[in-house]
């Protein structure tokens, strides 16, 4: 016998006659198509995660109550409608029900069985208590004979019902029609055939294993006597198990009275064994992984480009899955119990983080829209500022080569000149940006595996601003007169306005730039940096190769721009925000290549240029374990002569 088999099982139905006739009437009056089904016929399965055939002993099934959850795909997101009336007979499980909801998968469900589409039923239930019988055994479950080696499942909890498109029980039916609920039971058991071969046109029920029952209308009244019955006891017993909900399931899947309920309340005893789903058969970790990022907002072209097409299609099928649904999956794929209905959050949290695949998959996936995000955000700064490398948080200090640097002629002994070195010198450091998040209470409670999913993309947007912030504070601040005549790299005036002679002018300043020597540096101007109230002149000097300029002093019609395609314009709308100190809306820069002589530099730790993502325990106003986002980085002035600064206005 196997050590360890899972706490669940899940009996799917194959089908065998769909039919959509005239709805019966629902509630306020509306129209509604019905459903019924054989969901089990009571014979052995072949299941995943067991190693041997399983038969779920219907005898020791708890049905919780007559209204199911009927969901596609076992998708919380997909609801499709409930169930009215539930039963066990004659060794089988029946249920039938209404399509009451609006939503899309509903309208598939009866689309497609209009159109015959093979539907199936997948029904969940908890495992309570199981047998195994040894080669050579035998034992009468659901009126038949099964023959070890194989599992028994002795009691068990039904869960959700889901119509699926994957089959384990070859011998059930499944039946979409409006007929009354009578008509229906009766139909399942009454209009059967073989169903090894394929459907035929005429869309006859697939025969159910064992000996078919005739069912009559006394049958069905028994059969809603013992369903009032149940729910009576279910009622009873969830009253005197208030506040133990652990009891309670208990209690109502081993067919307590209420009586033992109250009693065992009284001892504080607490089982386990929550239920979970089957997945998909080749559902693992990456599959769970394309699942969850297809949740989210991330493009699908990247998401397709990362995996391959079972892993996508196996994926496709959890498209709506939310957090709860992640949660079971990964608990799936570990062989564990996954959390029940009615566990608190913590509970449900915790469980999630008890697994070894969640948390990993979570994290690599958060890491991937982190990184997504933080590249596709448009950054100015790191467009012209030059990067640089610090190996820990202190003050390091940087030369730049104001010396006498030119190489000279070699002497006729081969000697070569020395050069010098000045001692001009700029310091930089770096320093840590971030945020924590983790799964809220209010997250858990909705479902919403898409908001969970938005917040690292937020985070990563969050830290190319912040970079952005930073570098765009310091250059408008101006720190020790960086911008300054003393300087030679900034120009002021009315002549200055953005045109074609303010911009000659700053060229002009830009390649004047000398060593200390006096010689010139040999530098060129590369982009012209404007804020947003600029931006229309800048692009049409970078653009136009003849001038009509409509927005600064030098109109010159129909004259030919010498600076076409000469200098890229980069607009930056912190540069006129007057919540910055330095702001406005007239001055404008000329930047040369930051590879070249840089202005500004950004450090990054350890050479480091993109956000880390890691797993953290979290405050106790957040549930379980969250993450944090951070970026390790820093602004410094670097060399004025890599830059010049235009005033824009007298």
């Amino acid at each position: 016998m196997p050590e360890k088999t899972p706490d669940f099982v899940s009996f799917v139905s194959n089908p065998s006659e769909i039919k959509v006739q005239a709805a019966s009437e629902g509630a306020g009056g509306k129209s509604l198509p019905r459903f019924s089904m054989v969901a089990y016929t009571g014979g052995p399965l072949l299941l995943d995660g067991w190693s041997y055939p399983v038969v779920v002993d219907l005898a020791g099934l708890a049905i919780p109550s007559q209204k199911r959850p009927i969901r596609a795909g076992h998708d919380s997101q997909q609801g499709v409608g409930h169930t009215t009336e539930i039963a066990i007979v004659e060794g089988r499980l029946l249920a039938s029900g209404v399509i009451s909801r609006g939503t899309d998968a509903a309208k598939e469900v009866v689309y497609s069985a209009t159109n015959d589409f093979p539907w199936k039923a997948s029904i969940g239930a908890a495992v309570k208590e199981r047998e195994f019988l040894q080669e050579g055994q035998q034992s009468n479950v659901n009126g038949r004979a099964v023959s070890g080696p194989a599992y028994i499942v002795r009691k068990s909890i039904l869960g959700e019902i889901s119509f699926v498109d994957l089959g384990a029980d070859d011998q059930t039916s499944v039946t979409v029609t409006a007929q009354q609920l009578e008509r229906e039971i009766q139909s399942m058991s009454t209009e059967t055939k073989d169903t090894t071969t394929e459907p035929t046109t005429n869309n006859a029920t697939a025969k159910a294993a064992g000996p078919t029952p005739n069912l009559t209308t006394d049958t069905v009244a028994d059969i809603r006597a013992a369903a009032a019955a149940e729910t009576q006891r279910i009622a009873a017993v969830r009253k005197a198990c208030s506040g133990q909900p652990d009891i309670e399931a208990k209690a109502i899947a081993e067919g307590w009275t209420a009586d033992r309920a109250e009693l065992e309340v009284l001892r504080a005893s607490r089982p386990a064994s929550p239920a979970a789903h089957v997945m998909a058969s080749g559902t693992n970790a990456q599959v769970l992984e394309c699942a969850i990022r297809m949740n989210s907002s991330e493009q699908a072209s990247q998401i397709e480009a990362a995996y391959d097409d079972k892993t996508l299609d196996l994926a496709s099928r959890y498209r709506r899955m939310g957090i709860r649904g992640a949660i079971e999956a990964a608990c799936a794929i570990d062989g564990r119990a996954a959390p029940q209905a009615w566990a608190s959050e913590s509970d449900v949290v915790q469980a999630a983080f008890s697994t070894a695949t969640l948390p990993g998959i979570l994290g690599n996936t958060m890491n991937k829209s982190l990184l997504a995000a933080y590249r596709a955000a448009t950054s100015m700064a790191r467009r012209i500022a030059k990067k640089l490398t610090a190996n820990d948080f202190k003050t390091h200090t940087g030369y730049r080569v104001t010396g006498d640097a030119v190489m000279k002629p070699v002497g006729a002994a081969g000697e070569l000149a020395h050069g010098t070195l000045g001692e001009s010198s700029y310091s930089y450091s770096v320093g840590t940006v971030g945020r924590t998040f983790g799964i809220t209470r209010q997250m858990l409670i909705n479902d919403d595996l898409g908001a969970l999913m938005a917040i690292p993309q937020m985070l990563g947007r969050g830290a190319a601003l912040a970079i952005e912030k930073a570098f765009w504070t310091l250059v408008l601040a101006n720190t020790g007169g960086f911008f300054a005549s003393g300087n030679k790299n900034y120009i002021s005036g009315a002549a200055t306005v953005l045109g074609l002679d303010s911009l000659g002018q700053a060229v002009q300043k830009f390649r004047d730039q000398t060593d200390e020597n006096g010689d010139p540096i040999a530098v060129e101007p590369k982009f012209l940096v404007v804020p947003t109230a600029l931006e229309m002149t800048a692009v049409e000097i970078y653009k136009s190769t003849n001038i009509v300029l409509t927005g600064s002093t030098d109109k010159k019609s129909g004259a030919t721009n010498i600076y076409a395609g000469s200098y890229e314009p980069v607009v930056s709308s912190y540069l006129g925000n007057s919540s910055y100190t330095g702001y406005s809306a007239t001055a404008w820069y000329l930047f040369g290549d930051p590879n070249d002589i840089a202005a500004f530099g950004i450090a990054f730790l350890n050479g480091n240029e993109s956000p880390t993502i890691e797993e953290v325990q979290q405050a106790p106003d957040v549930l379980g374990r969250g993450w944090r986002g951070y970026l390790d980085f820093g602004v410094c002035q670097l060399d004025p002569r890599g830059a010049v600064k235009s005033k824009g206005a007298s």
